[in-house]
């Protein structure tokens, strides 16, 4: 639908796995949009699926169900932003199956994160991207100039209104889940960059970002 495309979205996307979607085209283009799908998880006290309840490393609090009037500030969080799931080292790809985890092919956990494969920020942090020198934050921050390093992307907030970020920007882990979300903040979920631009609030909850 034009509606659900992106002027800029001229990526194509390959066929994750012909096994699991054998009457699926070979290639479709790229998903435009991506959901913040930690709303739409439940707490859990020993770690869930990601599918219906949250892992311990991205955790609502006690209590929480997905209702607007218990994410917080429904002008501080985004519901919707550019997107580019999945992108990986092998590049663009979707998957339809149904009842996977992490979001499926419409939701991804935010761009704060290592296991993003909505909103990539690998080349900037040193990893491995499609191409030698290529930065994977042109599939979802598809917006702003890219040539001078300036990566942006257009937000959707809960409220309605919407704002067009930088990276960086996006990255603010408050943005994308509900008041009191525990997230595990550590290099091993945690993009350096973000770790040194979004510090822990929390030093008492050692290794976890308690959302505002």
């Amino acid at each position: 639908s034009p509606v659900l495309s992106c002027p800029l979205n001229a990526f194509t996307a390959t066929n994750f796995s012909t096994a699991t979607m054998p009457s699926a085209p070979p290639t479709l283009p790229m998903m435009s949009y991506c959901s913040a799908y930690v709303f739409g998880l439940l707490h859990s006290a020993t770690g869930g699926d990601s599918r219906m309840s949250a892992g311990l490393y991205n955790n609502p609090p006690t209590g929480y169900i997905p209702k607007i009037s218990m994410i917080g500030s429904a002008s501080e969080k985004v519901f919707v932003a550019d997107g580019g799931k999945f992108n990986s080292t092998a590049g663009p790809s979707f998957n339809g199956a149904f009842n996977t985890s992490s979001g499926g092919a419409y939701g991804d956990v935010g761009p704060w994160s290592i296991f993003s494969r909505g909103w990539g920020r690998s080349k900037i942090n040193g990893g491995q991207t499609v191409t030698p020198g290529y930065d994977d934050r042109n599939f979802a921050f598809r917006h702003g100039n890219p040539g001078k390093n300036s990566y942006a992307m257009n937000c959707l907030f809960f409220d309605g209104h919407v704002v067009t970020m930088r990276d960086m920007e996006a990255c603010d882990p408050n943005l994308w889940a509900p008041r009191g979300t525990q997230l595990q903040w550590d290099t091993t979920e945690t993009w350096k960059d973000v770790l040194a631009a979004y510090p822990n609030p929390s030093p008492a909850t050692a290794g976890y970002y308690t959302v505002r």
